[in-house]
C-alpha cells in the first residue's frame, strides 16, 4: 500500500489575506458571521457596522439570536494592543452589549490577563471572548479561518454544546428566551445560559429560598422552594405562608396553585402555581404560549409571595440549625410532586 500523500499545512496572516486594511476582514466577517458563532456556540445575525480605525476595526454590532443578547465585535490585524480592549469597552458601552469578542490573529498573554480579570469583576451578565482567527491553507489550496476561543467566560465553559441529548438541547432552547425576558424586566440579575434540565432556578437574595420555573410531566410550574438545611426551618417558613392561603390565591387572583410542602419533613418544601397540559412536545405556538406564562407568572408569584416570606425570615432570625435536623438531599431538576 502506498503512503499517503500529505501536503503542507501553512498559516497565514489575516494581513496577507486583507492587506489593504481591516475593514476589508471585517466586511468578509460580517458575511460570513456564521463561522464565528459557530466557533462560540451563538447564533449571530448582524446589527450594524463601523468604520476602521487603521488596522483596528470598530466594529460590528450583532445579536445573539439564541440569547437575544446584543454582541460587539472588533476586528484587530496582527496581535492585540492595549487600546484595543478600552475601545471595544468604550464601543460596546454605546451601544449596550452584553457580550464583547475581541478577535485578532494573535490575543497577546497580557491581554488574555487582562481579559480574565475584567470577566471576574464585571457584571455577572456580561461576557467577554477573545478569539484568534487563524488563516490555514494546504499547499496552494483555497485559505480557509479557523476561529479559536482563548478566552472564554466560566458559563460558557461549563456548558458545552457537543454531546447534549436531543431533550437536554430541547429544555436549554426552551428556557433561554425565558430567562432573557426574565432578565430584561429585572426579574433576575443574572443573565445567564439557561441549563439543559426541565428546571431552572432563580436566586431569590433571601438565604435558603429559590424560585423555579418547571416544565415537566403535564404542565408548567413556577414555585418557590424552601430548603434552609433544616426541616423546622423548612416547615416554618412553610407554615407561616400557608397560614396567609386565602390571602394568597385572592392576590394571585385566580392562579391553580398547589402547596406540596409537608410540616415536619425533612424534604424542602414548595407551593407554586401550574399550568395543567403544557409539555415540552408541544408544537412551538404552544411553546410560546408557555414560555409567555412563565415570564408574567414568575414575577407575579414573587411579588406576591416574597414579602411574606422575608418577613417570616426576620421573624425566625436564622441561626446555626437545631440539634436534632438532619442534611437535606435536595433533587435538582423536579418539578414539585
Amino acid at each position: 500500500m502506498p503512503p499517503p500523500q500529505l501536503g503542507t499545512l501553512e498559516t497565514l496572516t489575516l494581513r496577507r489575506l486583507w492587506p489593504a486594511s481591516a475593514g476589508d476582514f471585517t466586511l468578509w466577517l460580517v458575511r460570513n458571521l456564521h463561522q464565528l458563532g459557530s466557533a462560540l456556540r451563538m447564533d449571530l445575525e448582524v446589527v450594524e457596522r463601523e468604520g476602521p480605525e487603521g488596522w483596528f476595526h470598530l466594529g460590528v454590532l450583532a445579536r445573539d439570536t439564541r440569547s437575544g443578547k446584543t454582541v460587539a465585535i472588533a476586528a484587530a490585524m496582527g496581535e492585540t494592543s492595549h487600546d484595543d480592549i478600552g475601545r471595544l469597552s468604550t464601543y460596546a458601552a454605546s451601544r449596550g452589549a452584553r457580550v464583547l469578542i475581541v478577535l485578532a490573529d494573535s490575543i497577546r498573554s497580557e491581554h488574555r490577563g487582562a481579559l480574565d480579570w475584567l470577566q471576574r469583576w464585571l457584571p455577572c451578565d456580561l461576557q467577554i471572548f477573545g478569539v484568534e482567527a487563524r488563516a490555514l491553507r494546504i499547499d496552494d489550496s483555497r485559505p480557509a479561518i479557523e476561529f479559536v476561543p482563548v478566552v472564554v467566560p466560566d458559563a460558557w465553559s461549563r456548558q458545552p454544546d457537543d454531546g447534549l441529548r436531543p431533550r437536554s438541547r430541547q429544555y436549554r432552547d426552551f428556557f433561554q428566551p425565558v430567562i432573557e425576558k426574565l432578565w430584561d424586566r429585572e426579574f433576575t440579575r443574572e443573565r445567564s445560559y439557561a441549563l439543559a434540565r426541565s428546571d431552572q432556578p432563580f436566586a431569590s437574595g433571601t438565604d435558603g429560598v429559590t424560585y423555579h420555573a418547571s416544565l415537566e410531566g403535564s404542565g408548567a410550574w413556577v414555585y418557590v422552594w424552601v430548603s434552609t438545611g433544616d426541616r423546622n426551618r423548612n416547615s416554618a417558613v412553610f407554615e407561616a405562608l400557608r397560614a396567609h392561603e386565602a390571602e394568597i390565591a385572592r392576590e394571585l387572583q385566580g392562579a391553580d396553585v398547589r402547596w406540596t410542602g409537608q410540616p415536619g419533613n425533612r424534604v424542602p418544601a414548595s407551593m407554586g402555581m401550574v399550568m395543567e397540559g403544557a409539555a415540552i412536545d408541544d408544537p412551538p405556538e404552544n411553546l410560546a404560549l408557555t414560555q409567555a406564562w412563565m415570564i408574567d407568572a414568575l414575577p407575579t408569584f414573587k411579588a406576591v409571595i416574597h414579602p411574606r416570606l422575608e418577613t417570616t425570615v426576620s421573624e425566625l432570625a436564622w441561626g446555626d440549625p437545631s440539634p436534632d435536623a438532619r442534611p437535606e438531599e435536595p433533587e435538582l431538576g423536579e418539578r414539585p410532586a
